[in-house]
């Protein structure tokens, strides 16, 4: 796996192809971010397969409307979409 840290919504377009191209197949995912990535970036740069916020940059860095779009978006996951089995 392959992470890269992004600051100031600096979601550049060129950095995650490199990425995908330097990982070779590898999964590639964004480490640290404060601003979280929106919709429609996770549309133009697909191959992000997770993300994690620093925990103080939640609320101070993002809007409660920027977060509930982008966990919205089809495209994202959270633990509410796995199915658990009390079995």
């Amino acid at each position: 796996m392959l992470a890269a840290d992004v600051y100031h919504n600096d979601y550049k377009q060129s950095h995650h192809d490199q990425l995908v191209k330097l990982g070779e197949g590898k999964v590639i995912a964004l480490g640290e971010v404060g601003e979280v990535p929106t919709p429609a970036v996770l549309a133009q740069q697909p191959m992000w397969t997770w993300f994690m916020i620093w925990g103080n940059f939640v609320n101070s860095h993002n809007t409660p409307e920027t977060l509930r779009d982008l966990y919205g978006c089809p495209r994202v996951l959270s633990h509410e979409d796995f199915a658990t089995n009390p079995e």
